[in-house]
């Protein structure tokens, strides 16, 4: 007699397809615990100014999707991103594939992107407010300076993660340099630098809202916020981190999607 329990496969595959169900709605139910506990905190708190309510600052959020000065400011900073982020794609994998193929390139850089990726964020901020004569200029020198260790580390471990068979044919090979750059390095190391590059994205949007907001370069997202808490109004502080979440999270879309293309 055949026993009427359902197969095993078939109650995982159904509670996999549950767990996908709910997923939405748990983060769904999670926003709104957050925005409730927002809510009860400010008022209880007693100060507008210094801490909005919700709907308050989702009104001013509104206010600002429908400004055109808004997305100006937000062209700026992600302009600003971009050429940042070429330029340390650009030098990043270069070198970081010179210093896989040479290790005195190596040992040259080794120093520099150590310091780079320990130090502190403010610190080389400030250091750099010192050293360039003009406040714009920090954010692109930061976010490059912040980018740049990610990518040539990238591409250096791209070249010595090579295939130890592959190793041995070029070296019975009487190739020169950039015959094995442009021929070999980067068709290699190419899938995972573009991955490194486009995870970096977020976090360079990040540090150059840090260093806008430090420098008070302008126009910028940073110097907006600097200038509501220096004003003590942080309702625009809300609503512009609001905002920053929105582009970091369709950042992070497009990211996944160039990643998957």
């Amino acid at each position: 007699m055949r026993s009427s329990r359902p197969c095993p496969m078939i109650i995982s595959t159904m509670e996999s397809l549950i767990m996908i169900r709910l997923r939405p709605l748990a983060t769904i139910g999670s926003l709104c615990l957050a925005v409730l506990a927002w809510h009860i905190y400010a008022t209880s708190f007693g100060h507008a100014l210094v801490f909005p309510t919700p709907l308050k600052v989702f009104t001013a959020l509104l206010k600002l999707l429908w400004t055109l000065e808004t997305y100006r400011i937000i062209a700026y900073t992600l302009g600003r991103l971009i050429l940042a982020a070429f330029m340390a794609a650009l030098f990043g994998y270069l070198l970081g594939l010179l210093a896989g193929r040479y290790a005195w390139v190596e040992g040259l850089f080794r120093p520099w992107v150590t310091g780079l990726r320990t130090l502190p964020v403010v610190s080389i901020i400030v250091i750099l407010l010192v050293l360039l004569p003009v406040r714009n200029q920090v954010v692109y020198v930061i976010t490059f300076l912040m980018l740049f260790p990610l990518i040539y580390e990238a591409a250096r471990q791209s070249v010595l993660q090579m295939p130890v068979d592959l190793k041995d044919v070029l070296a019975l090979e009487p190739n020169t340099w950039w015959f094995r750059m442009v021929h070999i390095d980067i068709p290699l190391s190419l899938p995972t630098v573009k991955t490194t590059a486009l995870q970096s994205v977020g976090l360079g949007f990040k540090v150059l809202i840090t260093a806008e907001f430090i420098s008070r370069a302008t126009p910028s997202v940073g110097h907006i916020l600097f200038t509501g808490t220096e004003m003590i109004d942080y309702t625009p502080v809300f609503a512009w981190t609001l905002l920053i979440i929105m582009i970091v999270a369709g950042l992070e879309v497009l990211v996944q999607r160039l990643k998957a293309s």
